[in-house]
């Protein structure tokens, strides 16, 4: 079986060791161990606990378990113990684990055509 037909896709990672200065796009699981000053948009998008993303995220499922200073537009949100998001949360569904905190508007949406990227997103 070569690379385009397997069924397992592997995840890009941004390692601890780097700072990300830009917009971040992924089409398969991205992993941020990093800080990164930038918007990421993924298929799915994980921030480990130890990064720090300064920028909006837009996924169809996130996981926060760092820190996010920025909107979280995302059909799965879910934020673990250790995760902080600064930001607006649109969700269809969210989980925060006890510990796990939000400061900021959160927006439910009731389909995914409700995911307007929040580039082009109305002010509030």
């Amino acid at each position: 079986m070569n690379s385009s037909t397997s069924k397992a896709t592997k995840s890009s990672v941004l390692a601890p060791d780097l700072e990300v200065i830009g917009n971040i796009t992924s089409k398969g699981p991205l992993v941020v161990q990093a800080r990164v000053v930038g918007n990421i948009a993924g298929d799915s998008v994980t921030i480990e606990h130890w990064a720090n993303v300064k920028g909006d995220i837009e996924a169809k499922k996130a996981v926060i378990q760092g820190v996010v200073v920025g909107a979280v537009l995302a059909s799965d949100v879910q934020v673990a113990h250790s995760g902080q998001i600064n930001g607006s949360v649109h969700y269809a569904t969210l989980a925060v684990e006890g510990g796990g905190t939000i400061e900021g508007h959160l927006r439910k949406i009731t389909s995914i055509p409700d995911l307007v990227p929040l580039s082009t997103a109305p002010e509030e």
